[in-house]
């Protein structure tokens, strides 16, 4: 997996190249959003344009990265959301956990 780190002021903006987010891959996603949030209090966002299928193990990453940056003060936002993605994080009763950013 390629993720992008691209600094945007205060926040920190990870492009994440995947297609999809399952339990093959979560792992590695997890380590690396950990290495850019590590230490952070501020806002992460993550930008998921390119991923076209997440499951329920992509989505526990994406909340346990989100609670640490809020226990912080930062919290993790989402862009960009693929129609599949905005499906699955809707239909996982999760979406409104997200702070969520379009067109960025």
């Amino acid at each position: 997996m390629e993720a992008v780190t691209e600094p945007l002021g205060p926040d920190d903006r990870v492009v994440i190249s995947l297609d999809e987010i399952d339990c093959a891959n979560c792992d590695q996603l997890e380590a690396q959003l950990r290495c850019v949030a590590d230490g952070a209090d501020r806002r992460l966002v993550v930008d998921l344009c390119a991923v076209r299928f997440l499951d329920s193990s992509g989505m526990r990453v994406l909340i346990m990265i989100d609670r640490d940056l809020r226990s912080r003060g930062g919290a993790l936002v989402l862009a960009n959301l693929t129609r599949a993605v905005h499906r699955a994080l809707d239909a996982g009763g999760v979406l409104d956990h997200f702070e969520v950013e379009s067109g960025a």
